[in-house]
């Protein structure tokens, strides 16, 4: 993937948890808790960062959203 697909792709990744957060009522910072870590690493996760334990924090918390991703 060239470098501008993978930059949009990061940001739809974010907008995406960040609509199903609000749309649950709830904070990243109680969804970090729930997952495990904590908001900075949570936040990092959300925004694409390709890290083994980033995509373990994706996973756990799409289906704590019941969302895809």
């Amino acid at each position: 993937m060239s470098e501008e697909s993978l930059t949009k792709s990061a940001e739809e990744l974010k907008c995406k948890f960040q609509v199903a957060i609000k749309l649950h009522h709830t904070t990243q910072r109680k969804i970090a808790t729930y997952c495990g870590t904590n908001e900075f690493q949570f936040s990092r996760a959300i925004s694409g960062d390709p890290s083994k334990r980033s995509k373990e924090i994706r996973k756990q918390a799409a289906a704590i959203l019941g969302i895809e991703i």
